[in-house]
């Protein structure tokens, strides 16, 4: 299971490790990733890599890993304060404003961890790789813009996400949540696949099935 974010919806440790409780419930390995739910306080972190320890390797909420010959990069983004400043957590009133006014929330993927990225993605480049984070990297396309939708917004350097993909030709996907809506593009040979959330409408998770010339998506 790729859980792609927002865990918890209440910015509170019992929340974390709540959620924590259900996937171990669930009896599946999985591979858990911060959301801007998850990220809301200053102790959200800590409560996040003692909650999930056992998945996280090094304690991280960036890693990799391997799942039958698929290679998988998690990485992990910061919010953007009103500052400027890169935050592991929200500004102060932060939490309101990603309820009431979606687009004034951003967040970013540190220039470090995009590094790490390109190392990652150096290390094993004959094995077909995918990359996920809770957020996407492109933007909603134009077709599916609607009057009244509440956009939640991209990564603020998504383009820079996408620049390091385009030199590694084994990437193959990125996944993300985020947006609570789907969408599947291809940008640059990389196929894009965001997954509307569970508790909300349209309700679904998605099954992938990969194969050596395709990805099957089907949403549940």
């Amino acid at each position: 299971i790729l859980a792609t974010g927002d865990l918890a919806s209440q910015p509170i440790r019992d929340a974390v490790y709540g959620a924590r409780d259900f996937f171990e419930w669930l009896g599946h390995p999985y591979y858990p990733m911060g959301g801007n739910h998850d990220f809301v306080v200053e102790e959200s972190r800590t409560w996040f890599a003692e909650a999930h320890g056992a998945h996280l390797p090094d304690g991280k909420p960036y890693y990799s890993f391997d799942h039958e010959n698929l290679r998988f990069v998690v990485i992990d983004a910061n919010w953007i304060w009103s500052d400027g400043r890169q935050m592991p957590y929200s500004q102060a009133g932060t939490q309101v404003i990603q309820e009431d006014d979606k687009e004034r929330a951003k967040w970013v993927v540190p220039e470090s961890q995009l590094d790490w990225l390109d190392s990652e993605l150096l290390k094993q480049r004959d094995r077909a790789t995918i990359v996920v984070c809770h957020y996407p990297a492109i933007e909603v396309p134009s077709r599916l813009v609607r009057l009244g939708m509440k956009n939640a917004g991209s990564l603020a350097n998504g383009t820079d996400v996408i620049s390091v993909m385009r030199k590694h030709p084994q990437v193959r996907a990125y996944i993300s949540g985020h947006l609570h809506m789907n969408v599947i593009e291809v940008v640059d040979g990389v196929t894009h696949v965001v997954t509307a959330s569970l508790p909300e409408y349209p309700c679904e998770y998605r099954e992938f099935q990969v194969h050596e010339d395709r990805m099957a998506v089907v949403a549940r």
